[in-house]
C-alpha cells in the first residue's frame, strides 16, 4: 500500500488515490500450495466517476492557465480554493460520493474528503506541491490540505470555509500557531499516524509531514 499510494505528483495518485480507498480486507491462503495474500480494497467512488471529475478539473483548470498564463502559486490556490468555497456546499446526505472529488466538482456536494480530494487534484493538475492531512477538526475525523507557495506550506481549510461562500476566508494560508486564530482555541489537530497502517493513516504532525 505505501509504495501503491506513494506521491509521484500526478493528479490521481498519492493522496488523491488515500481519499479514494473507504476500507480494504486482507486474508491469506494457499494456491497450489503456495502461501498467498488476498487484498480486497473497498472505493467511495468508480473509475467512472473519477474520470468525470478529473474532466471538470481539467476544464476549469485549462480555463484558468489559458486567462492567467503567468499565474504564481498563489494565484492558483487562491482559484481553486475560491471556486470550491463558492460553489461546492457541505454534504447532509453522506452518500459514498460525498466523499470524493466527484461529490464536490460533479455534484456540488461534498464532505471533507470531497473537497480536499478535488482541491488536491486541481493544484497538481497545476504542478503545485499539496497533501491531504488527515486529522481531528473540532473533535471529528477531519482532512484539510498544506500547499507550497516559494518552498514554504501553508494550512487550507476550503471545507469549513464554505461555509462563507467565499465572503470571507478564516482558514486560508495559514501556519501552524495561527491556523484557528479566529476561534477561541485550537480547532485542528494533525493526525500522528497509525503504526498498524501507515499507508492509510500517515504521520501528518508538522515534525513529520
Amino acid at each position: 500500500l505505501s509504495s501503491a499510494l506513494a506521491e509521484t505528483g500526478e493528479p490521481m495518485e498519492g493522496d488523491f488515490m488515500r481519499l479514494v480507498i473507504e476500507g480494504y480486507k486482507v486474508s491469506t491462503g494457499k494456491i497450489n500450495y503456495d502461501p498467498c495474500i488476498d487484498m480486497i480494497l473497498y472505493y467511495n467512488s468508480t473509475y467512472e466517476q473519477d474520470i468525470a471529475a478529473k474532466e471538470v478539473s481539467d476544464r476549469l483548470v485549462g480555463e484558468f492557465m489559458t486567462s492567467h498564463p503567468d499565474a504564481d502559486n498563489y494565484d492558483k490556490i487562491s482559484y481553486v480554493y475560491k471556486y470550491l468555497t463558492e460553489n461546492v456546499v457541505y454534504s447532509t446526505d453522506l452518500t459514498d460520493e460525498s466523499y470524493t472529488s466527484y461529490g464536490a466538482l460533479v455534484n456540488h456536494d461534498a464532505v471533507c474528503q470531497g473537497f480536499v480530494q478535488a482541491m488536491y487534484m486541481m493544484l497538481k493538475s497545476m504542478d503545485v506541491n499539496c497533501r491531504a492531512v488527515i486529522g481531528k477538526g473540532n473533535g471529528n475525523d477531519h482532512v484539510w490540505l498544506i500547499a507550497e507557495i516559494d518552498g514554504k506550506y501553508y494550512y487550507l481549510d476550503p471545507t469549513w470555509d464554505s461555509a462563507y461562500k467565499g465572503m470571507t476566508y478564516y482558514f486560508f494560508l495559514k501556519g501552524t500557531k495561527d491556523f484557528d486564530e479566529n476561534a477561541n482555541e485550537q480547532l485542528h489537530f494533525a493526525g500522528s499516524g497509525d503504526e498498524r497502517n501507515t499507508a492509510l493513516v500517515p504521520d501528518c504532525t508538522p515534525e513529520a509531514f
